[in-house]
Order: structure tokens, then sequence, then C-alpha cells
């Protein structure tokens, strides 16, 4: 949490994958607690899904989003994590 938050500080956007925390490698809260402490703007999800033992990428990305809203993240924040800071990184 703080040291990302640092580094976001820093100017740093801050990667969060769905296999992390689908194949139990974290705790699903601590990927709620580092987004809250780095903050939604400098936050960036993505999926690293493409395995034959996890779930497409579609459906993958679908659960993240939706574990997100059941943590209480609106859906503009989850766009903007999902979808505008990436493209934004690619301009």
């Amino acid at each position: 949490g703080a040291e990302q938050a640092e580094l976001a500080d820093l100017g740093a956007i801050i990667e969060h994958c769905f296999t992390t925390y689908h194949t139990n490698k974290a705790p699903w809260e601590a990927v709620f607690a580092n987004i809250r402490a780095a903050g939604v703007e400098r936050t960036l999800l993505s999926t690293d899904l493409g395995q034959k033992t996890n779930p497409p990428v579609a459906e993958g990305f679908a659960m993240f989003a939706q574990k997100m809203l059941d943590a209480g993240f609106t859906t503009a924040e989850i766009s903007r994590m999902a979808a505008t800071i990436p493209r934004s990184l690619i301009e």
C-alpha cells in the first residue's frame, strides 16, 4: 500500500493483474487496499490471462470488474482504471 502510493507519487502507474488474485497468489483485499492507497487515477487494471487453466480474457475481465464493484468501486472508476488510463499510456 504505502510503497505503491510512494511510487505513484513519483509518477508511476500501478498495474494490478486479475490472475494474481484469481489464482490466490495474493488476497483480494490486498488489491482493493493497494488501489485505495495509490489512488484510482494512478492505477491500471489488466488480466494477464490467456492460459488454458484460467478463464478467457473477456470473462476474466468481467469477473475482475464485478469484484471491484463488490468492493465499492464505481463503474466510472473501473472504466478509468481498465480503459482510460491504459489508453492514455499508448497515445
